[in-house]
């Protein structure tokens, strides 16, 4: 095993200032108010978009659905409203890009090691629904959990995971990770990405040797962006790219990875949904995966695990092995790969 300078959490400038215990404390209190509008939402689009009970009694839920949404979900849109601003107010107050989350796990580190990404189309209310045709966050929980223990990977990056999803998952396999990050994002955000935004997520049992990165490849204060978290022998980079614009976005991480490695002398692992339908740049990336769809509703080939082409090529990083796992847990398929690190290359 590679041996770490870093073997405990709080060496790391993670200790919680009042800025950033006051900033989580409001996005806490912030979630917790706009939960019951969430779930009249959820409850709403399942029963109207997807019913699957028989036709009289999918009607009859459906018009019980919409009631409860007129009661409920009406009632709670100030709690959404005002949850949303203190959310937003306290990742500005915290001056943070990402919310820490210390789970009980011990921590795990190699030459070798395994990453799992994996697009989880998990936001709140009833956009999965929507947007990816499959079940509630809420419904998947336990499930993609059991795929992450499953895996047995020790870094996990997913997008699309919004904070409520995002909090009971870590619940879930907290027993197994020692590290988690959640509420990704530039910390001055107001807006997304039009109505959802990447949503990443990390869970490490890797020592984390610094702290971690957020990068914005947008305009003004938007969550759109990647995130670095550097290990004590890579930089792993969750990314997940909007719909538009994907090459100059992949010019621009791949400029902020050589800046990493310039930095650290360490190479880098870029993990995510990239929308990024053609054949990877081989100047940018080694891309060890075949040129399959992961993405099977659409037939699209969306999701990657890549390492820097200049750190491929000079034999400081190698892919093992990398292949799709089958299930239907998403609108995505989730992909595990094998990495070997060369130390002293």
């Amino acid at each position: 095993m590679i041996s770490s300078d870093v073997t405990d959490v709080e060496r790391i400038p993670f200790a919680p200032s009042f800025c950033i215990s006051g900033g989580e404390g409001l996005i806490d209190f912030g979630q917790l108010l706009a939960r019951p509008f969430f779930w009249s939402c959820e409850k709403l689009a399942l029963e109207v978009i997807r019913p699957k009970d028989g036709r009289v009694f999918s009607v009859f839920k459906k018009y019980i659905a919409i009631l409860l949404f007129a009661l409920v979900g009406i009632f709670a849109m100030p709690g959404w409203l005002v949850g949303s601003t203190l959310k937003m107010a306290g990742a500005a107050l915290s001056g943070r890009a990402f919310m820490y989350r210390q789970g009980e796990g011990d921590e795990r580190w190699g030459e070798e090691f395994s990453v799992l990404s994996f697009n989880a189309c998990m936001y709140e209310s009833g956009f999965p629904v929507i947007l990816g045709g499959v079940a509630p966050a809420s419904q998947r929980i336990e499930q993609v959990a059991n795929l992450i223990r499953e895996s047995n990977a020790e870094v996990v990056v997913l997008q699309e995971l919004s904070l409520g999803p995002s909090e009971a998952l870590m619940e879930e396999i907290k027993k197994e990770y020692p590290h988690f990050y959640t509420n990704v994002g530039n910390p001055g955000a107001w807006i997304q990405h039009t109505m959802v935004g990447p949503e990443l997520f990390i869970a490490s049992k890797a020592p984390i040797v610094s702290e971690p990165r957020f990068v914005s490849y947008a305009e003004g204060s938007r969550k759109l962006g990647f995130f670095c978290l550097e290990t004590p022998t890579c930089w792993i980079v969750n990314a997940h790219f909007p719909e538009e614009n994907q090459e100059a976005v992949l010019v621009e991480v791949s400029q902020e990875i050589e800046r990493l490695k310039a930095e650290t002398g360490k190479p880098c692992v870029l993990a995510g949904d990239l929308n990024y339908r053609k054949t990877i740049p081989e100047n940018l990336f080694h891309d060890a995966r075949e040129f399959t769809p992961t993405c099977p509703r659409d037939g699209e080939v969306d999701d990657f695990i890549l390492v820097d082409r200049a750190s491929f090529d000079e034999g400081m990083i190698s892919v093992k092995e990398i292949g799709l796992i089958d299930c239907e847990l998403s609108d995505h398929v989730p992909i595990l790969a094998k990495i070997t690190i060369q130390e002293g290359r």
